[in-house]
């Protein structure tokens, strides 16, 4: 700089003019007319051209290119601006010497930005920091990030870039991605900050000084839009976020819409695999899957669009919203409870199915049901077992719930139940219950009634019946007369079976054995 103003200035090989703002500033080598000095003039110049330039105190950073240990440190100090906001002097201690530190110091607390007390630590507004040359700067990073645009259009980035490099603010490149980053935590409360990526604009998904650093360079590359909400959907928006959370929030992130995006990521990490594909987990649920189970998520395009059309609301972030919201998210975490009592009530009604139910309008509960089914198996018969195979578990599981059938609490029912349907899912198709979907369902249904009933035909092939009466037979003939009689009526039923009897000429043999 300082060679380039010496050749500018130097009327060595003549007299040198400048004009600026249709004056006329000569620099003459005339010993005998005194003349303003260089320095004044160049001031005077750049006063009147840059008179909103802040004043910053390091050299190292007011530059158009800067250094590598420089852009590192200023990175560093961008972490500090993200991760430590509201902490003393951005988590820098009082004695350190870093160039990080030093960037804190000279760009953000001396020059009034970040107000630094044993009681208060937070960003200033532009109102409250009047008095310093950066007054002007900052006023328009606070309106870049919380002004919509007239015709609620996105907010273009490089206009706001060339801005702040441009007269009378002229910034200096080095410095502005600290100011950027101030200012989007300072003022970023609902904001969508879409890059451009072949053609489509992309919700950005998280803010750390690598792009912040991009936004600086490449600015046509991206847009911002400013949300404007009113303080009933803040508040809704605020419900929905405690409802992913539980109270497990970044109160650190100031930007409601960033937000609610990094709980929902957060939220959808820790679901069940299949929580986000299995249907039929409510009504809530279903609207909600589709849209979060999404490879791509925009939180804007979310609530502002997809979710109103979803509920037919013409308004945005309503107590409708708010509500079919928190259900839907209770439905989707409870997919695994939903599915083991689904799978307890299919394994409940196929071994009810079984019995001889003496009362036709109630079941007995799953563990009753399958101790009372299996004391029907005569697995005392070493015939039954050799011609049965994985069968066998199916019967050694049924056999072991004598004990279990005591349970005190209606608690202790449910888990003995699922622990039961848990170990069948093993036996019969490979799979813990924590692995289950919906369609998970329907297999093991197949597969329970298939086995069940394979059981049953091996065992009445391997007894005798004619010196033993068995029990399966007689519950197995005692359903049938149940469930038709229900159906048709006792002696129409009878009429049938005689009917049935006399054509085809049977005769049975004599009972040798009293039915029970």
């Amino acid at each position: 700089m300082h060679q380039i103003l010496e050749n500018l200035t130097n009327p060595d090989r003549g007299e040198v003019v400048w004009i600026s703002k249709h004056k006329l500033y000569k620099f003459t080598k005339n010993n005998d007319t005194p003349t303003t000095p260089v320095g004044e003039i160049l001031s005077h110049i750049f006063k009147e051209r840059f008179f909103q330039t802040p004043i910053i105190a390091n050299e190292q950073i007011i530059r158009h290119k800067i250094s590598t240990a420089t852009r590192s440190a200023r990175k560093r100090c961008m972490s500090a601006i993200i991760e430590h906001t509201g902490k003393p002097s951005l988590g820098y201690t009082a004695h350190q010497t870093s160039s990080d530190a030093s960037l804190y110091r000279t760009v953000l607390e001396h020059t009034g930005l970040y107000k630094n007390t044993e009681t208060l630590c937070h960003w200033r507004t532009p109102k409250e920091i009047q008095s310093y040359p950066i007054y002007f700067a900052w006023t328009k990073i606070e309106e870049f990030f919380t002004l919509p645009h007239p015709h609620r259009h996105a907010k273009s980035v490089e206009h706001f870039i060339n801005t702040l490099i441009a007269p009378p603010i002229g910034l200096r490149k080095g410095v502005l991605p600290l100011l950027l980053a101030a200012g989007i935590i300072a003022f970023g409360k609902a904001l969508a900050l879409p890059k451009i990526i072949n053609g489509s604009a992309l919700y950005v998904d998280d803010i750390q000084p690598s792009l912040i650093e991009e936004i600086c360079e490449k600015p046509n590359l991206f847009e911002l839009e400013v949300l404007t909400l009113t303080d009933e959907q803040k508040n809704n928006l605020s419900i929905m976020i405690e409802c992913l959370t539980q109270g497990d929030t970044d109160e650190q992130e100031p930007d409601l819409i960033r937000r609610l995006y990094d709980a929902l990521l957060k939220w959808k990490k820790h679901l069940p695999s299949q929580a986000l594909t299995t249907q039929n987990l409510g009504q809530n649920a279903n609207i909600l899957q589709p849209i979060l189970g999404q490879t791509y998520f925009d939180p804007v395009h979310f609530l502002f669009k997809e979710l109103p059309i979803a509920l037919k609301e013409t308004q945005v972030l309503s107590l409708k919203t708010v509500d079919v919201f928190k259900q839907a998210i209770c439905e989707i975490e409870n997919v695994l409870s939903t599915l083991s009592k689904s799978a307890v009530q299919i394994a409940t009604t196929l071994f009810n199915n079984r019995l001889n139910n003496p009362s036709k309008n109630q079941q007995r509960s799953l563990l009753t049901a399958a101790s009372e089914w299996v004391s029907h198996i005569p697995f005392e018969n070493k015939a039954l077992t050799k011609a049965l195979g994985f069968e066998n578990g199916i019967i050694k599981q049924a056999r072991q719930l004598q004990h279990q059938l005591q349970a005190h609490t209606a608690e202790e029912e449910q888990k003995n139940e699922r622990d039961f349907v848990n170990k069948l899912s093993l036996i019969l198709i490979q799979k813990e219950l924590e692995e289950w979907d919906d369609k998970t369902l329907t297999l093991f249904q197949d597969h329970l009634e298939q086995t069940l009933t394979h059981i049953e035909e091996t065992s009445l092939k391997h007894i005798d019946l004619d010196t033993t009466f068995s029990p399966l037979l007689y519950n197995k003939l005692a359903a049938f007369f149940n469930t038709y009689s229900d159906q048709i009526g006792a002696d129409r039923l009878m009429h049938y079976l005689n009917e049935i009897r006399t054509t085809a000429n049977v005769t049975h043999p004599e009972q040798k054995k009293t039915t029970p």
